[in-house]
């Protein structure tokens, strides 16, 4: 359904939740522009589809770049907004959807040259060496997806979990795939260890429960499978200044892609 006063709204981030606000204002009579910083529509989505059993994101990707061309909503790719070109604008609505930062954990070490993030390894604009031990401080897929990626590149990963079971938010049956792909792949899976400081070679443990220190060993790189930090900072810089102005999806609060799909459906309702 059509809404009754058409409105002109300028839409930044092309994540998942992005797309999404931004075909389904375009479907309801609304002048829409997309802009995103990076070359490509997606955002952290489009990483995850490098790992083959993301293949679908991939697709859905595609389907919404469709679905955008179809709807004339005009999209600025490579475009990096800031509260001043946001104005400029001058939008009757403006939709902060700007995702998330990569979460660097507060550990003793953590900024080492050796360390880097399992975003930017998908990315492929960070690399590691053959051995891999991965830092996992989050509850669902994010550290089993970049483990996995890792070792269908031939890499022997270590997979370190402070909880006392891996990724907690999944069920115990969607976990078994990514799980016997790691271990198959001569890696292994550690729980309730938490990482306490990172050396070149060594990572310092302790038990959650008991205290009890621990090490792993033998590993070239460290790689961050940490979960993200809400990307809030345009949105405070323009909050006061524009009057209709919304934030959505990971800038929101870092949660699954189906929240964020339908967190975008139900305020392109209300605009």
């Amino acid at each position: 359904t059509q809404t009754e006063v058409a409105k002109r709204v300028l839409v930044v981030g092309a994540g998942p939740a992005g797309m999404e606000l931004a075909a389904t204002l375009a479907e309801r009579g609304h002048t829409v522009t997309l802009w995103e910083r990076e070359s490509a529509l997606g955002g952290q989505m489009r990483i995850a589809a490098e790992a083959p059993e993301n293949a679908s994101f991939g697709r859905f990707i595609d389907f919404q770049a469709r679905r955008l061309a179809a709807l004339g909503v005009a999209v600025e790719l490579g475009k990096t907004a800031d509260a001043e070109a946001v104005l400029a604008f001058a939008a009757d609505v403006v939709v902060i959807a700007t995702g998330a930062d990569a979460r660097e954990p507060e550990i003793e070490g953590v900024h080492l040259p050796f360390v880097v993030q399992g975003r930017d390894v998908m990315a492929g604009t960070a690399d590691t060496g053959q051995r891999v031990a991965v830092i996992a401080m989050e509850d669902h897929m994010q550290p089993l997806t970049i483990a996995g990626y890792l070792g269908d590149q031939g890499k022997q990963v270590q997979l370190v979990y402070q909880t006392p079971a891996v990724a907690p938010l999944i069920g115990k049956y969607s976990i078994g795939a990514p799980v016997a792909k790691i271990t198959s792949a001569g890696g292994s899976v550690r729980i309730m260890e938490r990482v306490v400081e990172i050396e070149q070679g060594r990572l310092r443990t302790r038990n959650v429960y008991s205290d009890a220190e621990g090490e792993v060993t033998d590993f070239d790189t460290v790689v961050l499978a940490c979960g993200g930090r809400a990307n809030t900072r345009l949105h405070h810089e323009l909050t006061g200044k524009v009057e209709n102005l919304h934030i959505l999806g990971d800038a929101y609060a870092p949660r699954r892609i189906w929240f964020a799909t339908r967190q975008a459906y139900e305020l392109a309702l209300q605009i």
